[in-house]
């Protein structure tokens, strides 16, 4: 395998991500990892046509395509599922992100049915949360139980890859799979440096803007072993993208429609 990439936080992006994929890498040599949050977006979003996407492109390049789950999907999931919380902190799905898996004409008709169904504002509520449930386990069951079922962490000889982060004890560093668990992974907050890792933590969660608590910062960050991915899109309305070869880092970013190679600088050197 050639080159590998790493994508994060795309919250319904599938314009952005599949331009990426389309002109930055080969998936028939090169392997692409993504970190989470693909759902929950704004406006330009549409968070069904992405995971569609995504999960075409496992089983299109097998090999090559690897997918993490980030705390937005843990959150859907939960939802659909109704499973047992794992995550200290749930939020609802936005309701937009519900609709992106439905037709119009379906919502309204869920819609109208719960009302019909209820007395008062709480049943109503009630009412349909559970046919949404109901709406997409009957028409996606095969796309949510793959991404319920997506790993926490892929990890290589040189980097750990995850949506939020790890745990990790002095002196005890091959135990962190052991004492990190969800909230770890999924929801680590604010951001961890553990200085004497061994490995390259590579992540996204945490907008790069608020990690190096400049607002107007959303390219890929670096501080010793740490590497943050997270671009803000609905703020910047871009993505990051980080190539790994020979075991260096570099951002690939369209300047004037064109895409440049730059390297990541470790800020905690370039500060100094």
């Amino acid at each position: 395998m050639e080159n590998t990439y790493v994508i994060s936080d795309i919250h319904g992006r599938y314009d952005l991500l599949k331009e990426m994929v389309d002109e930055c890498m080969n998936l028939n040599k090169d392997t692409l990892i993504l970190l989470g949050d693909y759902i929950d977006g704004d406006e330009k979003s549409n968070s069904y046509l992405t995971l569609q996407y995504i999960y075409q492109l496992t089983k299109k390049y097998k090999d090559h395509v690897i997918v993490l789950k980030g705390n937005h999907e843990e959150w859907f999931c939960h939802f659909v599922l109704q499973y047992s919380r794992v995550l200290k902190t749930y939020v609802t799905p936005e309701l937009s992100t519900i609709q992106d898996f439905m037709t119009p004409y379906d919502y309204n008709e869920l819609i109208h049915s719960a009302k019909r169904k209820s007395k008062n504002y709480v049943e109503f509520v009630d009412h349909i949360n559970e046919m949404k449930r109901y709406y997409l386990l009957e028409h996606h069951k095969e796309l949510i139980e793959w991404f319920s079922n997506l790993p926490l962490y892929y990890e290589t000889n040189d980097e750990i890859f995850v949506h939020a982060g790890i745990n990790f004890v002095l002196e005890y560093e091959d135990l962190w799979k052991e004492i990190s668990d969800e909230n770890d992974f999924l929801m680590d907050f604010p951001a961890t440096i553990h200085e004497q890792f061994p490995k390259m933590v590579i992540s996204g969660h945490i907008g790069t803007s608020q990690v190096k608590q400049d607002a107007a910062f959303h390219d890929i960050y670096r501080y010793k072993n740490r590497i943050f991915i997270d671009s803000t899109v609905i703020e910047s309305k871009r993505l990051n993208l980080l190539k790994i070869k020979n075991h260096q880092y570099y951002q690939i970013k369209k300047n004037n429609n064109e895409w440049e190679t730059l390297p990541v600088l470790d800020y905690f050197k370039y500060e100094e």
